[in-house]
């Protein structure tokens, strides 16, 4: 029963939970019924966080001040696993259930090289390499510089794949399990991707070249490389330029914060390679660096809050409990459903049909939405909601944009997916 269903997935009445970094801090850190029902859950716990160095800094000393007292007080355990562990506690807090030197000084699979002194564009980085004699992954930080990557890529090598968020997750997935075929029959292929590669999926490239990032996520896209220790791979780490007429600008400050950056290329121009066995010892000095050039003052404002108990105010410049979100929302993004194929538009015409029938209140609505709603999402992308091209029909009261099947060609590539143009702000992950 759908109701019973979602009572019980909503109250985390199971014994194993699965769920997210924001499901689970927003449980501990809100004033709402919704997250609140879940609490007494904690108790008596075994929480494994997966990547926690994913977690903004900002917030590390507010997540180390509730991991305490949530053990202390909950009678509950947590375990952290990432091959970069942030240094979120102090080595007394806690333990470690493997010794990172012992197995990190025996690993030899790849080799970071860094050409991060010089700044360059992406044609120029583009002509350092040959292709079709090894799988290269290219990690860009931008759908743009991805894009522009891809087209200079494809003119030399036709076997050339694309991923962003800009393609929809139904041909995103088909293009993964592809991809992951042609790497087992060791096909000498080429995928340009942005960030969306860095974790959780499973694939192995003979070599991978990043556009700057910080350190942890050039570790995470380091980790899609000779997974298996078949030979040796290289990571190449480039600081990729933006050619302007006016001024000079870089796609990783696009994206990424400044002192991130520069604590990152600091590490990287101090070395001509970085082999994998000291990958560990250096992400230690990164995060440490990090530690003492980062404030806290959000964590502070925040654990003050919990501690005086401000839920809200009706001074809306207050900081309030009830403000505070682990990730930032995307308020110049759009959603927008693309008719990619018959089944896409069938799953449309459900929708609207749905979404227009009067005779069924929103709770009947929402339940009938759930039987076909994964499918429904797998054809949902997010575009800037500036763009220019932003299509036509729209749903405003649902803040849906709509691209009809005949129309594909105009709004969508077959190849790089939404066709944002040139002269708006495309710089979205």
């Amino acid at each position: 029963d759908w109701d019973a269903s979602k009572i019980l997935i909503e109250g985390w009445n199971s014994e194993i939970i699965v769920t997210t970094f924001v499901q689970f801090f927003h449980t501990l850190v809100s004033n709402k019924n919704k997250s609140l029902r879940k609490f007494h859950r904690f108790a008596n716990s075994i929480i494994i966080l997966d990547e926690v160095q994913s977690i903004p800094i900002k917030y590390w000393q507010l997540i180390r001040n509730l991991m305490i007292e949530l053990v202390n007080t909950f009678n509950s355990y947590l375990v952290f696993v990432t091959a970069t562990q942030p240094l979120i506690f102090d080595q007394k807090e806690c333990y470690e259930l493997s010794n990172p030197e012992k197995y990190n000084s025996k690993l030899n699979r790849i080799e970071i090289i860094p050409f991060v002194q010089t700044p360059v564009t992406i044609e120029e980085m583009v002509e350092k390499f040959q292709f079709g004699k090894n799988s290269i992954l290219f990690v860009l930080n931008t759908i743009a510089s991805a894009r522009e990557t891809f087209n200079l890529i494809i003119q030399k090598w036709s076997n050339t794949t694309f991923l962003s968020t800009h393609v929809v997750p139904f041909e995103r997935m088909q293009r993964i399990n592809e991809i992951k075929k042609k790497l087992k029959a060791k096909e000498p292929i080429v995928v340009v991707s942005t960030q969306l590669i860095e974790a959780g999926v499973d694939i192995d490239f003979d070599i991978v070249v990043r556009d700057l990032a910080p350190f942890d996520s050039i570790v995470q896209s380091a980790g899609r490389c000779n997974r298996n220790g078949c030979s040796k791979g290289q990571v190449f780490v480039f600081y990729l330029k933006k050619e302007d007429e006016d001024r000079q600008s870089f796609y990783s400050t696009k994206i990424y914060d400044a002192v991130l950056l520069d604590i990152t290329r600091s590490i990287l121009l101090s070395r001509e390679q970085i082999t994998e066995s000291e990958i560990h010892q250096l992400s230690q000095q990164y995060f440490q660096e990090t530690l003492n050039r980062k404030n806290q003052q959000e964590s502070k404002l925040i654990i003050d809050c919990i501690r005086f108990l401000q839920y809200s105010s009706p001074d809306e410049g207050a900081f309030t409990i009830e403000k505070f979100k682990l990730l930032d929302e995307k308020y110049f993004e759009i959603d927008v459903f693309i008719e990619l194929d018959e089944n896409a538009q069938k799953l449309w015409e459900m929708f609207v049909e749905l979404y227009r029938d009067n005779s069924i209140d929103r709770f009947e609505r929402k339940r009938k939405f759930a039987e076909f709603k994964t499918d429904f999402y797998n054809y949902v992308i997010s575009i800037p909601k500036n763009a220019s091209n932003r299509p036509v029909d729209f749903l405003v009261e649902l803040g849906l944009g709509h691209v009809p099947l005949p129309e594909l060609d105009y709004y969508y590539d077959i190849h790089t997916g939404f066709k944002v143009k040139p002269d708006i702000f495309t710089e979205v992950i």
